[in-house]
This record gives structure tokens, C-alpha cells and sequence, in this order.
């Protein structure tokens, strides 16, 4: 306390230099809190991609789930989903008693082309 007293009883004010190293600090914590929020952003956008593509897959798996187990076979070639973008596939390799689905989806983010892939056993009751 004492030396913010004695600083602000001194009546001369503030030199230039002053003011210009705290302008400097203060833009520096700026720039690092607007970083921050940008970084904050690019994260979630990602998150909301894969969350929108780990659902599409659950849904075509729950598709599969519901066919008979005679229909259940591969795609031939990748299905566009409803969302732009969005790309799957499915592969169903065929064990003993089961098949073993795997749906893999596509999807755009951030410029670049992510993958997602879900799989289950489809046993014949």
C-alpha cells in the first residue's frame, strides 16, 4: 500500500515510456486471449463434425441392426448421407455364426477429410 501511495503522491505523472511498456503489455494479453478464443473455436467446429458423424454412423448401424440377417451385406460403393459431405461405407465380413459390421464415416472438417469408423456383431438369432 505504501508504494501505491507513494506513487500516486508523486504529482509529475506518468512518462511516456510508461505509458508505452504498459500499452505493450496489455496488447500482448489481448493478442493471447483473442489466440485463445480463435484455437477455442477451431475445437469446437472439430467437435461438432465428428459428434454430427459418430451419430450418422449410429444410425446406419442401427439400420443394419433392424434388417434381417440374410440382407445384411456390404455396400458396393461409398452412400452420400444427408449432410453435405458426409460420406459412408459399409463392410460386413462374415464369421461362423455372426457378421461383423463396420460402418465408416467421411466427413469434412476444417479443410480436410476426417474418418470415423463404428463396428458391431450382428448374430443370428
Amino acid at each position: 500500500m505504501k508504494f501505491i501511495r507513494k506513487f500516486f503522491k508523486d504529482e509529475t505523472g506518468l512518462t511516456l515510456l510508461e505509458v508505452l511498456v504498459a500499452t505493450v503489455i496489455l496488447g500482448v494479453a489481448v493478442a493471447a486471449m483473442f489466440n485463445m478464443f480463435v484455437v477455442g473455436s477451431h475445437i469446437a467446429v472439430d467437435a461438432q463434425a465428428e459428434t454430427q458423424a459418430l451419430n450418422l454412423a449410429q444410425k446406419v448401424l442401427e439400420e443394419y441392426r433392424a434388417m434381417p440377417y440374410g440382407e445384411v451385406v456390404s455396400t458396393t460403393e461409398p452412400q452420400n448421407l444427408a449432410v453435405d459431405g458426409y460420406i459412408y461405407t459399409v463392410d460386413v465380413v462374415e464369421g461362423e455364426s455372426s457378421k461383423t459390421v463396420t460402418v465408416t464415416v467421411s466427413y469434412p472438417v476444417g479443410g480436410r477429410t476426417e474418418t470415423l469408423s463404428l463396428t458391431m456383431e450382428r448374430v443370428n438369432w
